[in-house]
């Protein structure tokens, strides 16, 4: 059974697993200038006690037990400066109930069970989950189908951009 808590910010994480938000910027995380010139923003160092290897960490966020990062979503309507979401191999549920993978509760448009984002068989599909103001995918209603990369979803006043992550 998992304890979750909430963060000033707004992020629900394990308290079991982390001392302090896994979200979070911490003040030690700096942006450095590689030798080539190019910026490369280092990683923040997870508070946990399993081994690196069986976490996957990516632009500095979640962490995930054993799931392959499978694509994003990128939003600047919650956030001018943008905010991304990573999608993960099977089930990825969208909403405002705090127990959903991808917790949005900003906007009061977005029920609390929105739209279900599945990665199965190579395909990425999604499911509207009944919510009140529904689903739109590139501007069009929808309650299932097959996503691809580029796609807008729409849910409630909240655009998020997919970015699918490269196939092998």
């Amino acid at each position: 059974m998992t304890s979750t808590t909430k963060c000033p910010q707004g992020h629900i994480y394990d308290n079991q697993i982390y001392e302090v938000c896994p979200y979070c910027p911490r003040p030690s995380d700096k942006t450095t200038i590689n030798d080539d010139g190019g910026e490369t923003i280092p990683m923040q160092e997870a508070v946990h006690d399993k081994a690196p290897s069986q976490h996957t960490r990516i632009f500095g966020g979640d962490i995930t037990d054993g799931k392959k990062l499978m694509g994003v979503l990128i939003t600047y309507d919650l956030d001018p400066l943008g905010k991304v979401f990573h999608l993960y191999e099977g089930k990825n549920v969208i909403g405002s109930a705090a127990s959903s993978n991808i917790h949005i509760d900003s906007d009061n448009l977005i029920s609390g069970k929105h739209v279900t984002i599945l990665f199965r068989g190579g395909l990425c599909r999604f499911k509207d989950e009944f919510s009140t103001n529904g689903t739109n995918i590139n501007g069009f209603s929808k309650e299932e189908g097959v996503l691809g990369d580029r796609d807008v979803i729409q849910i409630g006043s909240t655009n998020l951009h997919l970015m699918l992550a490269p196939t092998d």
